[in-house]
Parts: C-alpha cells; sequence; structure tokens
C-alpha cells in the first residue's frame, strides 16, 4: 500500500512529486488544449487553424464546463 503523503520523508515527497508532475505533462499533451491555474487565473489555450477569426468561434462558459467551437467542430471540450 502507498504512503500518505504527510507520512513521506522529504525524499519520498520529492520523487513522488516529479512522478506526479511527469503523468500530468504526458495527460496534457494527449489533450487538444493546454491549461494551467494558479490561485487567481485559469488559462486555456486551444490551438486554431490558421486565419481563424474571431466570429469563426463558439465559446461557452459555464460553471463546471468550458466548450470551444470552430466552424461547427469542437475543439476542446472540459
Amino acid at each position: 500500500m502507498d504512503k500518505k503523503y504527510d507520512d513521506m520523508n522529504e525524499e519520498e515527497r520529492t520523487v513522488h512529486d516529479k512522478a506526479a508532475r511527469e503523468k500530468e505533462v504526458a495527460e496534457q499533451a494527449e489533450l487538444p488544449y493546454r491549461w494551467s491555474q494558479d490561485l487567481a487565473n485559469v488559462t486555456v489555450n486551444v490551438d486554431l487553424p490558421k486565419g481563424t477569426r474571431g466570429k469563426d468561434l463558439n465559446v461557452v462558459m459555464e460553471k463546471r464546463k468550458l466548450k470551444v467551437g470552430c466552424m461547427e467542430q469542437d475543439l476542446a471540450r472540459s
């Protein structure tokens, strides 16, 4: 059984944190978008086809969902 984080020593926490960061990077690489957050902001980056204009986009923000569409094609959904 894995130790609880609070029960780990500093070296174990360092190894655990590094593995968690690597896992997150790998998971993020598989998504059609990239995101980051801090205490005050959330940033979402979506690659768009060259020449895309603002009027070509459909962005829907709800309390627990963000949807970005381009010319009736979903680009990213969270």
